[in-house]
Parts: C-alpha cells; sequence; structure tokens
C-alpha cells in the first residue's frame, strides 16, 4: 500500500526485517527523526547509500532501545527492522529527505524443512570465517528464516540482492550457495589482495559503518 511520505535515513548500510540495526545518531536532523520516531512509536527508512546517490528498496525500523544517550544529543540506538518498500517519489523540500513508498512482501513464503537445514548448516559452516561472527542460535522454523541468516553477510551489494528478492525459498536458495561457498570465496579476496600491485602507499578497506 501506498502511505504517507516516509523519512528516509540514507547509509552505507542494509537492514532486514526482524533483525537489529544498532545506530549512532548525531546530525541534527537525524537527530529530530529519531526524536519523532519515540515520541510517535512511528517507523523511519534505511535505504543503502552509493556513490551516485540511493537504491530504490530499503527496509523500514523502529526503535527499540535507546542505550544511552549524550550530553550534546548525540544518541546510541538499537532498532529493529520491520518493512520493505519501494520507493516511488522523492522529496527533497525539507533538510530531511523523505519518500512516497509501496510497501512489499514476499509473493512465495513457503520453504522446504530440507531447505532451511541446508541454508543453516552453510551460515553455520561460515561463522568462524565471519569477521563478525553471530553469536546467537536460530531457530530453522522462524518466519522468514533467510533474513536472519543473510545478517550475517557482509557485502552490501549481496545484502541488498536479498532484500529485494520476492521468495523465500529463492533466498534461502542463494544464502545456502553464498555461505557453502565462502571459505573459498575468502580466499580468493585474501590472495588478489596479497599479489595486488600497490604505488607504495598503504590502502585501508572501505568502512563498512552502522553510523551515519
Amino acid at each position: 500500500m501506498i502511505g504517507e511520505l516516509l523519512p528516509l535515513f540514507p547509509l552505507r548500510m542494509v537492514a532486514f526485517p526482524n533483525c537489529s540495526v544498532p545506530l549512532h545518531i548525531f546530525e541534527e536532523r537525524y537527530k529530530a527523526m529519531v526524536g519523532l520516531s519515540l515520541k510517535n512509536g512511528s517507523e523511519f527508512g534505511i535505504v543503502l547509500a552509493e556513490g551516485k546517490g540511493i537504491v530504490n528498496v530499503g527496509c523500514t525500523v523502529s526503535i527499540d532501545a535507546v542505550v544511552e544517550r549524550y550530553d550534546d544529543g548525540r544518541m546510541d540506538i538499537v532498532c529493529v527492522g520491520k518493512r520493505r518498500f519501494e520507493i516511488l517519489t522523492l522529496d527533497q523540500e525539507e533538510d530531511l529527505l523523505r519518500a512516497s513508498v509501496q510497501y512489499f512482501d514476499d509473493d512465495d513464503s513457503a520453504s522446504t524443512p530440507a531447505l532451511r537445514l541446508e541454508a543453516l548448516s552453510a551460515w553455520e559452516q561460515a561463522k568462524p570465517l565471519l569477521q563478525e561472527r553471530p553469536q546467537e542460535r536460530i531457530d530453522p522454523t522462524v518466519p522468514q528464516l533467510s533474513f536472519r541468516l543473510a545478517d550475517a553477510v557482509p557485502e552490501l551489494d549481496a545484502r541488498q540482492v536479498f532484500l529485494e528478492l520476492r521468495s523465500e525459498e529463492e533466498r534461502l536458495k542463494q544464502i545456502a550457495a553464498y555461505f557453502g561457498g565462502y571459505a573459498s570465496r575468502l580466499a580468493r579476496i585474501t590472495h588478489a589482495r596479497r599479489v595486488a600491485p600497490t604505488n607504495g602507499h598503504a590502502a585501508l578497506a572501505p568502512r563498512d559503518s552502522r553510523h551515519e
């Protein structure tokens, strides 16, 4: 359905439904946005920010907890992902970016127990190789299991693909393949970085931050 204008928070991250999203809020416009969300219990949308703009599909979040408030108004908050949306039109009349959006869910939400266990097993095997290792144990029967597993994926492009897919079965298949081949993928990346020529300066990897 199409609702009222949704406040957007462009970030170098991809949020998923039912997954935790920690944020550090320090810019004035986003302090105001978070304040309004706390007051009204309303959602705001997180969209992946790229060099040339923002992507067209994001996920709304609601604030689950305020972890810390600082004297200068900054906040550490924890949100939880809610609804996926597609941007129809952008409103840039105010300092805060807003959009008219179309919310959507899966066209096909069914998945077999065998596929869920296959994806979960691949995720478990890849955990020791992940930079941010998930500590939780995941029940294979939870709704939209794929998003819980995909939240451990570090590559933003892959996360965005999983967010946009409208089939739980297809997401689980791709997640099983992704984590099943993670060791070989990581080895290729490490090798490429080791043998790549440099210009004599140390190169810093792009920062994948959950902050503004």
